[in-house]
């Protein structure tokens, strides 16, 4: 602050300030500074130019305070080159202990207060240089590991473009699952990717399962909804233990459509996760590992819906209430997928976790449908399911826990890992789950209307009694 401008002062400043200092002096009582103003002047410009040089190097929006003291300083360090040494030290002291107050006020001598005060500047100090070195650590911290970051980047991509990668020489981010030791794809284009599903590698299983799946849901479903099924086009079918045939209504196969585009929508999904798996741009893996997550939030939505609507066939209140609750649990797995923590692989259990919850809400209305129908009955008619349902918990739990590769590491690495097995017992809880669903539809009025069935009607959307 060319120290503290205090020579560059104008005349006229000077003057004023000190027939104000004159008229002061008299009411401030004499104190003996003769020997100490000297030292103090030394020491408090020392300080305050320690803290100009400080400030230079670190933003001004986090040194307000201390950027507001020294303006207050530099005024009182002028007034303090008037003749008047007592007026100098009360008003460097009126503008120290207006700013430490609580450490200045148990002091009892003008000496006391004056050392206390540069002592706390020279903390200040202190303070302010190991802030700059830490923001600087931080700031070189952050370089490193952008630069490393980098340079794993380039490596992978080098030798991804030329064979096949174990795991350790992946960038962090595509580290997923320690127990498969090579086969890795890092590809830098789609084009790349697209063309790695005619390749072997250690997704191909995972990408092939689904694929395949999703082609032969979609014959099933072109043919279901054709005119050769009989379920829904041959008058003469006779449904369920011989019960008069009844044509299915057009929610019956809105129902049935719902859940078969929610199985291409998953299969699909995964397919393209398991494609882009290892593509070289984290933003696109990302988008990919989100769309996956939706699919499988969108299938278990629609596997429910399924169940509680057959359940509560002729129940429009409840039926339509259970529904309406599974479509919330639906957007909320559409939703939540996209949040920046889901995804991480510290967060793996969770997103378990929270996919078993989805599934377990149709526990809610199965219980209601043991108290209105019945425990044996309700058991009965939900048996078929059982089948669906143990192929997913099976799946579930190997997944969850990385077998057989946690327990023969590298040996699963193109064939036979834990993913591969949870995509064929995802196929399997989706077929059991389909013939299942057409057991309901065939016993939808015995089951669903206790009451009987005659004089049934669609009502806003939905059959009710």
């Amino acid at each position: 602050m060319s120290e503290l401008k205090k020579r560059s002062r104008s005349s006229s400043v000077r003057l004023g300030v000190q027939a104000a200092a004159s008229k002061a002096a008299a009411a401030i009582l004499p104190i003996d500074l003769e020997g100490i103003d000297s030292a103090i002047l030394d020491r408090l410009d020392s300080i305050i130019q320690k803290i100009e040089s400080r400030i230079r190097s670190i933003e001004h929006s986090s040194l307000e305070k201390v950027d507001h003291t020294l303006r207050q300083l530099e005024e009182t360090y002028a007034i303090m080159e008037m003749p008047s040494i007592d007026y100098k030290a009360s008003a460097t002291l009126r503008i120290l202990e207006g700013t430490y107050q609580h450490a200045l006020h148990a002091k009892s001598s003008m000496r006391e207060k004056l050392n206390t005060a540069i002592s706390i500047l020279e903390e200040k100090c202190i303070e302010l240089e190991q802030t700059s070195f830490e923001k600087m650590d931080d700031a070189m911290g952050i370089f490193e590991s952008t630069r490393n970051t980098i340079e794993a980047h380039r490596r992978a991509a080098l030798a991804g473009a030329k064979r096949l990668l174990r795991f350790e020489e992946l960038p962090e981010q595509w580290q997923e699952n320690k127990y498969i030791f090579s086969g890795y794809r890092f590809l830098s284009s789609k084009t790349q990717c697209f063309q790695s599903i005619f390749y072997v590698h250690n997704e191909s299983g995972n990408i092939w399962t689904h694929l395949l799946g999703f082609f032969y849901f979609l014959a099933v479903g072109i043919y279901f909804f054709s005119g050769s099924n009989p379920y829904f086009s041959t008058p003469s079918f006779t449904p369920h233990r011989g019960l008069p045939y009844v044509p299915a209504d057009g929610y019956d196969k809105l129902v049935f459509l719902v859940f078969f585009l929610a199985v291409y929508k998953c299969l699909l999904m995964s397919s393209l996760w398991h494609t882009f798996a290892q593509i070289a741009h984290e933003g696109t893996m990302r988008c990919m590992a989100c769309l996956d997550y939706v699919g499988i939030s969108v299938l278990i939505a629609a596997s429910v819906v399924v169940t509680e609507y057959y359940g509560f066939y002729c129940e429009s209140v409840f039926r339509n209430s259970y529904i309406s609750a599974t479509a919330l649990f639906g957007v909320a797995g559409v939703v939540v997928p996209w949040l920046s923590w889901f995804d991480q692989k510290e967060t793996r259990w969770l997103r378990i976790t929270f996919f078993i919850s989805m599934a377990a809400s149709a526990l809610l209305p199965v219980f209601h449908l043991m108290l209105i129908q019945g425990a044996g009955p309700t058991l009965e008619w939900i048996f078929p399911l059982l089948k669906s349902m143990g192929s997913y918990l099976l799946g579930v739990f190997l997944y969850a826990n990385q077998y057989p590769e946690r327990i023969f590491p590298g040996r699963f690495d193109h064939l036979g890992s834990s993913h591969q097995l949870w995509h064929l017992c995802v196929l399997g809880g989706v077929y059991f789950h389909f013939t299942a669903a057409l057991g309901f539809w065939e016993r939808r009025y015995e089951f669903g209307c206790p009451s009987g069935f005659e004089g049934i009607a669609p009502v806003g959307g939905f059959v009710a009694l």
